[in-house]
């Protein structure tokens, strides 16, 4: 029981490290009121910039120390478990949308938000503080390994979840809007059509 309670300690305390730093961009995307400090445009721009350089970046950075074939493929059972819990959850999230009763299009977009959940920044933001732990340490060695070993695996998933991503759900999400403006034409071609129900046919 001491190692288990020295692992969830261990998983609070990188949880409160997430929270606040949460809670810092919160309080500045809303604080000054009259002009925050992440307004708007400065969210979308960082949102580029991350998206766009920082990612890959960091993706290359973390899985090239360890970029040798017995590495990789100790890590090979994690694009599994990505397959394995984008479906399930995104059967999860389909549910939740009938049950609640959305349309087509936010079905699709309820679907995919709760289908890719946050698989890189919240790890890499926990990862540091968990290898620092007695606990871990002792199971893992020295923090530095544990950062570099943890790092590349994150990332590893990554890969999967950004293929899975861009390679399904956002081709399905495009096809649900597509199909949706089409059924809306053609209702709206239909409507137009039909004789008025106080025409009267018989001239």
């Amino acid at each position: 029981m001491g190692e288990f309670n020295e692992l969830i300690r261990a998983s609070a305390i990188s949880m409160i490290v997430v929270i606040l730093i949460a809670s810092l961009g919160c309080l500045c995307a809303i604080y000054p009121r009259s002009k925050p400090l992440l307004g708007p445009e400065a969210r979308r721009a960082v949102g580029e910039l991350i998206l766009r350089l920082v990612w890959p970046c960091l993706t290359i950075a973390s899985i090239g120390p360890v970029l040798h074939v017995d590495k990789l493929l100790e890590g090979a059972g994690l694009i599994i478990w990505a397959v394995i819990l984008v479906f399930s959850a995104a059967a999860i999230t389909w549910c939740f949308a009938k049950m609640l009763n959305l349309d087509p299009v936010s079905t699709a977009v309820f679907a995919l938000a709760g289908s890719f959940g946050n698989a890189a920044s919240l790890p890499l933001l926990m990862i540091r503080t968990l290898c620092e732990q007695p606990v871990v340490v002792k199971q893992l060695g020295e923090p530095s390994e544990c950062l570099v070993s943890g790092a590349a695996y994150i990332m590893v998933f990554v890969v999967a979840w950004i293929i899975i991503l861009f390679g399904v759900g956002v081709p399905i999400l495009k096809l649900t809007i597509r199909n949706e403006k089409y059924r809306k034409r053609e209702q709206s071609s239909v409507e137009h059509s039909s004789p008025s129900l106080f025409e009267n046919p018989i001239s």
